[in-house]
């Protein structure tokens, strides 16, 4: 299985306890929150959430699906919760929670292994696109929270851990697949001549980030 590891932090306009809320009842904004495709509580917990489960369907950006359950295996109201994910997802998540100025510094890790034999196929060329689709999701689900707390969202910032070593290894693969390219063409230029050169290769743009960030305001 392969192994993915996420931190996403997060700033909200709202007490703690609202945001805490939130976390523990996602049934509140899931309506609102574009990605996902079916949810279903199988247990409300206690008072803080400790014990509460549900099912979920989410659909990626590029069209995949993943299902997994998730349950609530320990929690401190309203500093702290950290969940349990099985199913196409095998692995833990953490909510940390503290009180800022502006409102709540919100910080969630994820740490997961995928299940499914074609994701774990495509891993060693296709995490980059992975990895900028849990982007993506994490920030339409914390804009639906927003909305159903009925606060300004001032911080989102997500990425994968460890991902500097990862993207230094994607470039230097990259250089030297376009410096074999270059000179490959460079060689057939001159085998044809002058005449046959290739005027532009029409290159396409490359994909975005596998992160995103945005920050309410001009700071």
């Amino acid at each position: 299985m392969a192994r993915y590891r996420f931190v996403t932090d997060m700033r909200f306009a709202a007490p703690a306890r609202a945001v805490y809320r939130s976390i523990v009842e996602p049934e509140r904004w899931l309506a609102g929150w574009a990605d996902a495709v079916t949810v279903r509580r199988t247990d409300r917990g206690d008072h803080d959430g400790r014990g509460a489960s549900f099912e979920a369907t989410v659909r990626a950006p590029v069209g995949y699906r993943l299902s997994a359950r998730i349950e609530t295996v320990a929690a401190e109201r309203p500093r702290c919760l950290q969940m349990r994910a099985s199913g196409d997802l095998d692995g833990t998540g953490t909510w940390r929670l503290r009180d800022h100025p502006d409102g709540t510094d919100v910080r969630f890790t994820w740490d997961v292994r995928t299940r499914e034999r074609w994701m774990n196929l495509l891993t060693p060329v296709a995490r980059p696109v992975f990895e900028w689709s849990h982007g993506v999701v994490m920030r339409h689900a914390t804009e639906a929270a927003a909305r159903d707390l009925g606060a300004e969202l001032l911080l989102f910032r997500s990425r994968p851990i460890g991902r500097r070593r990862r993207t230094a290894s994607i470039a230097v693969a990259l250089a030297g697949c376009l410096a074999i390219r270059r000179r490959s063409r460079t060689h057939a230029d001159h085998s044809r001549g002058p005449s046959h050169r290739a005027r532009s290769d029409g290159g396409g743009r490359s994909p975005g980030a596998p992160w995103t960030t945005f920050r309410s305001g001009s700071g």
